[in-house]
């Protein structure tokens, strides 16, 4: 339509014309016109090739996104402008906008409450605000504007919604070392996350006892009271964003420290090796002469200071081994005595103390027979650990113990390692009898024996 270039008559204000007649009724009519014809004058060339948007916009589910949109204004206000978002494909007329500054306009349902204008159509805002993005929300949009007297040429202009996967993590915050049996906080947090979104919910996995601590609405806090076998174990924050469905999640792996615990020696003998437990003073049995190699280890973090003391340790006595690991080459009679293993670190200590208990089988000496005044005398001997018993034996019969009749008299006795026993004949005896001096402890026996020659 084409706008006259003359000046048309001025319009009457009221029923009176300007001469001080009555107003034609054609000027009324022209008044009515040229009211619906001023806001395409105003607006000038068509809103589509002013619109200024961007074409491509792509954001992650969950978040939000703010799609600025400015359009041509009128040079002077002429009622107010509604601003109305579609998706591709919709009808104007009949299916309901996504987002719209048009009070009580019914909207798309699964866009109502995340998709809307905040900005002011006097100032030229069509931007659209979107929260809690999901990946249904991917497509072409479309814009629109009107008044309450005409709506404006469609536009050509368009942009696209581009939804990818939610990739950003919740950030971790922990002091860096938790100490067993003392509570310590971490924080799960998403500071990326949109203020404007619906409240993410957060859930923690651990193995560790724990309990939540204070919330706000994009951090939570986990109050920890960690265990020394809890180190190393995972602990895992997951968020969820309820609106679009998305979830993300962080795994770090907790580092506790605590004293020394579950000290162990290990003993290495000729080819064997035994790993034990041992209780405080334990006894360990050493085979004289044989080398020994005891190792000390416990379980601690950080890793603990080991030594070895003979006796027990103090401030004055110098370790006879600043590692764990104890070499005695060969154990002998000396090596009888209490071996301490110190183990340290900056949150306590532990020691633990063994006695090495030399065991050897017994070595005889003897027997040997020499004549006396009143018969024959007999002596033998025993060395070993724990000492022998030591017993006699005159053809099948046995003699031990200290005691004598009209026959025989037997005495034993017995110091440190040392067994000795004497056994007195007093009576001729038969020629070709034999008699054994035999030696007993716990790791064997062991006999030697005589022959009563004739004539003896």
């Amino acid at each position: 339509m084409r706008v006259p270039t003359a000046p048309p008559r001025a319009l009457c204000p009221s029923s009176m014309d300007p001469e001080g007649g009555s107003c034609p009724g054609g000027h009324q009519e022209g008044m009515r016109l040229l009211l619906l014809l001023l806001p395409l004058v105003l607006w000038g060339a068509p809103l589509a090739q002013r619109l200024e948007l961007r074409q491509n916009v792509t954001v992650q589910e969950g978040l939000c996104v703010l799609l600025p949109c400015t359009f041509p204004h009128p040079q002077v206000s002429f009622g107010k402008i509604y601003m109305f978002w579609f998706r591709e494909g919709a009808d104007t007329k009949r299916d309901p906008p996504v987002a719209t500054n048009k009070p009580e306009q019914k909207l798309h349902e699964g866009t109502q409450g995340r998709f809307s204008l905040p900005g002011e159509p006097q100032a030229r805002n069509c931007s659209l605000s979107i929260t809690d993005v999901n990946a249904g929300d991917s497509g072409t949009y479309f814009f629109r504007a009107e008044t309450h007297f005409r709506k404006f040429p469609s536009l050509n202009k368009m942009f696209f919604l581009n939804v990818t996967a939610l990739t950003h993590q919740p950030h971790v915050l922990s002091p860096g070392t938790l100490e067993a049996g003392r509570p310590g906080n971490l924080t799960c947090s998403v500071p990326w996350a949109c203020e404007r979104a619906t409240p993410p919910i957060f859930s923690w996995t651990s193995a560790a006892p724990s309990s939540l601590g204070p919330r706000t609405p994009f951090s939570l806090v986990l109050t920890l009271t960690p265990r020394p076998q809890d180190h190393g174990s995972r602990l895992t924050c997951q968020v969820k964003f309820p609106r679009s469905g998305a979830m993300v999640e962080r795994t770090i792996l907790l580092n506790v420290t605590y004293a020394p615990q579950h000290v162990a020696i290990g003993m290495f003998q000729g080819n064997r090796t035994a790993l034990k437990i041992l209780q405080n003073t334990s006894s360990l049995p050493v085979q004289e002469g044989r080398a020994l190699r005891l190792l000390c280890a416990a379980d601690s973090n950080p890793p603990a200071q080991l030594s070895w003391f003979w006796g027990s340790p103090t401030l004055e006595v110098t370790p006879i081994s600043s590692t764990g690991v104890l070499e005695l080459p060969r154990v002998g009679a000396a090596e009888e005595e209490v071996f301490t293993c110190q183990t340290q670190n900056p949150l306590g200590s532990q020691n633990i103390s063994l006695s090495l208990s030399v065991v050897s089988p017994p070595q005889l000496l003897g027997p040997s027979c020499f004549q006396e005044d009143e018969g024959l005398r007999c002596s033998c001997s025993s060395r070993a650990r724990p000492a022998a018993s030591l017993c006699w034996r005159l053809g099948e019969g046995l003699l031990e113990g200290n005691f004598s009749n009209a026959s025989f008299k037997v005495n034993s006795s017995s110091a440190g390692p040392w067994a000795n026993g004497s056994l007195s004949l007093r009576e001729r005896l038969s020629s070709g009898l034999r008699l054994s001096c035999e030696a007993l402890n716990v790791h064997r026996a062991q006999s030697g024996s005589i022959l009563l020659l004739p004539g003896g």
